[in-house]
């Protein structure tokens, strides 16, 4: 592919080529955490450093907007033709690979997102359990994702993806907070899970106290002791849930999938959170009963078997672990 001369952007050629290697770097789906953490020192140690990333980044995304015009051009005749042919064969060949490339960013993109701005994260079907800088410790569930951002006034913890239960190590000085979704929840001495999907956020408290604020000032908060929980929406209140023991805040610490009267739909996407492979849902689940039970994380697919037989479901199973899921036709 021809290069395209950095200078009359502005921008200077050794940093492009820097950027370009990043992109490419990301791109591979296997670069390393001590990588991730050089490329945030690259872009955080010059201005120009972000500003070529994220103009190669566009070029990339550019050309695969463009790229559609070259399919359709006739070849013409004789000699002019066979070369109008092969220049577009080539150039169709330069394209195509931008073409992977700029489709592979795309489709990795939020997941290389996550993965330059977390501090800690977990993959499918993994757990963690890390201590914090302020002696604070963390439990990461499946596929879930913080970032820290510490300071002289503040600890704040913002959940980018999945659960977390946090043992808090009490400061007055400097306030525990944790930001999922718009909302904030303030340590007042105490161990609590945040835990978020696409539909809210739910706050448990396995001892002490917290101060839930809910999304966008909606409310005047909610203050929660041991055994308590809330679950928030963007630009909703705060909701009160039922009480429970305390012991089953956050039982997926020990492997354990508790469902609580649950809509089915739902309870088939938590179930999924433990695959590698995605579960995909056809119909109105809902419809059926809600679904209770304790299941254990390390085999999603026989919670998911026993969940379809009692509530007659049909699964099936396509290539690479895929699954289908929808409601037996009546009879």
């Amino acid at each position: 592919m021809t290069d395209i001369p950095s200078e009359r952007h502005g921008f200077d050629a050794y940093k492009v080529d820097q950027a370009r290697d990043w992109i490419a770097r990301l791109g591979s789906g296997d670069i390393t955490s001590a990588e991730l953490a050089a490329l945030r020192a690259w872009l955080a140690d010059d201005g120009e450093n972000a500003r070529a990333f994220e103009r190669e980044r566009a070029l990339w995304q550019d050309i695969a907007v463009i790229a559609p015009a070259f399919g359709e051009t006739s070849t013409g005749d004789g000699q002019k033709g066979k070369r109008a042919s092969w220049a577009r064969r080539h150039l169709q060949q330069a394209i195509g690979g931008a073409i992977a490339a700029s489709l592979l960013m795309m489709v990795a993109g939020p997941h290389l997102y996550l993965l330059m701005r977390s501090d800690y994260r977990t993959g499918t079907g993994e757990r963690q359990t890390a201590a914090l800088p302020d002696g604070s410790r963390v439990v990461l569930d499946t596929d879930s994702a913080i970032a820290l951002a510490y300071d002289g006034n503040e600890r704040r913890i913002e959940l980018l993806r999945g659960r977390a239960w946090f043992d808090v190590k009490h400061d007055a000085a400097r306030p525990f907070r944790v930001a999922a979704q718009g909302g904030v929840t303030q340590d007042i001495g105490t161990a609590f899970a945040v835990e978020r999907d696409d539909d809210g956020v739910d706050v448990g408290v396995s001892e002490g106290v917290v101060r839930v604020s809910a999304p966008e000032g909606r409310g005047e908060g909610v203050t929660l002791k041991a055994g308590a929980r809330v679950r928030y929406r963007s630009g909703g209140p705060a909701e009160q849930l039922a009480t429970t023991d305390s012991a089953s805040i956050a039982a997926w610490r020990s492997g354990a999938l508790l469902l609580r009267d649950m809509p089915l739909s739902r309870a088939i996407a938590e179930i999924g959170r433990y695959r590698s492979a995605p579960i995909f849902t056809f119909g109105d689940l809902d419809a059926a009963q809600p679904v209770s039970g304790v299941y254990r994380t390390d085999r999603p697919d026989d919670a998911l078997a026993t969940i379809a037989a009692m509530r007659e479901l049909r699964v099936r199973t396509l290539p690479s672990g895929i699954l289908i899921v929808q409601a037996k036709p009546a009879s």
